[in-house]
């Protein structure tokens, strides 16, 4: 082996650790540790010598030393993302769960000091490696979607949880709102939540999720056009169906335009255009659930 004219008791201490994280958090195990660059820049060992550094015992190589520590670091991701993902883990089963953990953590070690983190690219990575990926949208199956969407809406849950919520604010109330006419509605520049999230999904995720956390075994749910908001109210997160109009006005929100040119955009790609006494009405209700922070 080479290790730049040095003994192995004399490589520092750094080093070392480096070396022994690289071949641990290694998804492909030990040996594929071992050799791998990460490893290698530390300490240039191979499969044959890793007993110099990693003296065996009585009853183990130094080899399966390491794999003791290789498999319970992977175990304890997976239990990260069944406690992170419990719907998910209820729809595939823990077999198929730990099969589509792995495979996304060997893509995506995590990088970070902190797990929390941990399935940020989950979602992106079940949509590209979907076996019909490759297929046109008109000849995929329906249950990889189901599964992206589930994981879309279980991740969306925590994120809104830990993130920017609105407790402690003054915030919009629904008698002020009520209390305006119709013209000052429609100049209006409502600006979303920031713990405000909308989604458009072909399966109606949040109710199987939901269900699940309650100690439910719902089954797979049958395809649904769903049209969902989530928002977090008293350190809470709440889920709420819309309709598809509601969420296109929801989805033209930015704070930063009238409230009469979103409706103008919505009018252009979808009929009929809401009433301005009706969009009042849903201003007054989505202020009483924290879906506003201004109006």
């Amino acid at each position: 082996m080479n290790l730049d004219d040095e003994s192995v008791g004399g490589i520092e201490l750094g080093r070392l650790q480096g070396w022994m994280q690289a071949v641990i958090t290694h998804p492909g195990g030990v040996g594929a540790g071992v050799a791998s660059p990460a490893a290698r820049r530390r300490v240039a060992v191979d499969a044959k010598s890793l007993e110099t550094i990693v003296i065996p015992s009585e009853t183990l190589t130094g080899a399966e030393r390491l794999a003791i520590y290789s498999r319970s670091y992977h175990a304890r991701l997976l239990q990260c993302m069944r406690e992170m993902l419990p719907a998910l883990y209820h729809a595939l089963g823990e077999g198929l769960f730990n099969l589509f953990a792995l495979d996304y953590l060997q893509h995506h070690p995590p990088r970070s000091y902190t797990l929390d983190n941990l399935a940020d690219r989950f979602v992106q990575h079940l949509a590209e490696t979907r076996p019909d990926s490759n297929a046109l949208p008109s000849e995929r199956e329906s249950w990889p979607d189901f599964i992206v969407e589930l994981v879309a809406m279980e991740w969306a849950f925590l994120k809104v949880y830990d993130g920017d919520g609105l407790e402690g604010r003054a915030l919009p109330s629904a008698a002020g709102i009520r209390a305006l006419d119709l013209e000052r509605i429609l100049e209006s520049r409502p600006a979303p939540a920031p713990c405000l999230r909308l989604f458009a999904f072909r399966y109606p995720v949040h109710a199987y999720m939901l269900a699940v956390r309650r100690g439910e075994r719902p089954p797979i749910p049958a395809p649904s056009e769903t049209f969902v908001a989530a928002t977090r109210s008293d350190f809470r997160v709440m889920l709420y169906e819309l309709s598809a109009q509601q969420y296109a006005v929801l989805k033209a929100f930015d704070g930063q335009h009238a409230l009469k040119d979103a409706l103008d955009q919505i009018g252009s790609v979808s009929s009929p255009r809401p009433h301005a006494a009706t969009i009042r009405d849903w201003l007054c209700d989505w202020a009483s659930k924290g879906f506003l922070e201004t109006v």
